[in-house]
């Protein structure tokens, strides 16, 4: 804002999901925001949700452009793991783990080869080793703590599913990965990834709750999705920085 006013020239930002929602709930940040988007020329939002966020703000001069990915598509056929479940991210509380570990902890009595590895690290770590822990959960649940991207690769290539229902979020370029690897992807609805992610088409969109979790993934067991994975990864394909 001070750039443009000072030089005029033109002018972009760029609206990611967590610090934008943050000032949303303050009326000095409200007010900030409206103050800087209408003052440069272009307001690039990462999803359509932020954008819808902002043009229900009478925010007009905004256009959405995706993140993009780095990671290569995954070409040969891999053997995925039956009855696998993924999820990647950081463990905080909008990140929605828990719900994850509560949904595969009923799933394991109609399903008792089911598994469930976590990839990342954070606030809620403790929290949830407790409960898995204080559940018996430890043979099937398995927290693997922050790793390299190659190995979250390797993950999601050998992984069935990929769940991560988190909220708040600008949109998610661990989704993009997870398709790229052939996972089914299941995300939330109306947050950042909705949008991207069509339902039933390239991945499947669910509420953040342990009910939607188990009923959605009972549906993927007992479905060829065959048609859904093939139309994720050549979605997720074109997201490339290059492109973008």
């Amino acid at each position: 804002m001070i750039l443009k006013k000072k030089f005029n020239i033109p002018t972009t930002i760029t609206i990611h999901g967590t610090s934008f929602r943050n000032n949303l709930c303050f009326e000095n940040g409200l007010q900030m925001i409206k103050k800087i988007c209408s003052s440069v020329d272009f307001v690039i939002c990462v999803s359509d949700k932020l954008q819808s966020i902002l043009n229900d703000m009478d925010i007009k001069n905004t256009k959405v452009i995706y993140n993009g990915s780095l990671m290569q598509p995954l070409t040969e056929d891999i053997q995925k793991k039956p009855f696998s479940i993924i999820s990647v991210g950081n463990l905080i509380p909008q990140k929605n783990h828990l719900l994850l570990i509560k949904a595969v902890e009923i799933l394991h009595k109609q399903y008792p080869y089911i598994t469930l590895n976590i990839l990342g690290d954070g606030i809620e770590r403790e929290r949830l080793k407790q409960y898995i822990v204080e559940h018996h959960m430890n043979d099937y649940v398995s927290l693997l703590g922050k790793v390299e991207n190659e190995e979250v690769c390797k993950q999601m290539k050998e992984r069935k599913i990929f769940i991560l229902t988190s909220i708040n979020e600008g949109f998610g370029i661990v989704y993009i990965e997870a398709m790229l690897n052939k996972c089914i992807t299941v995300g939330t609805i109306n947050e950042g990834i909705d949008g991207f992610i069509k339902d039933s088409i390239n991945g499947f969109l669910i509420e953040p709750s342990v009910t939607a979790i188990i009923a959605i993934v009972e549906k993927i067991f007992n479905s060829n999705c065959s048609n859904l994975i093939d139309r994720g990864l050549s979605d997720a394909s074109k997201l490339t920085w290059q492109n973008n």
